[in-house]
């Protein structure tokens, strides 16, 4: 399978995207989303850094 990869930003074409992770309470999961350097968009919040990545391709009207 092919590896997901980031596109740029749906909103400014930037380059600068990367996937951050954040967690609520210290022993709760990891949630991951898409974050743009350039103007501060950010993707849905996932699960899974897979599905983040896919959620964010999405958002450019692309299949992921």
């Amino acid at each position: 399978m092919p590896r997901l990869e980031l596109k740029p930003c749906p909103f400014c074409e930037g380059k600068g995207v990367l996937l951050a992770t954040e967690q609520m309470l210290p022993s709760g999961p990891n949630r991951y989303y898409a974050e743009c350097m350039s103007c501060l968009a950010r993707g849905p919040v996932s699960s899974t850094r897979k599905y983040a990545i896919i959620k964010w391709n999405k958002g450019r009207g692309e299949d992921a």
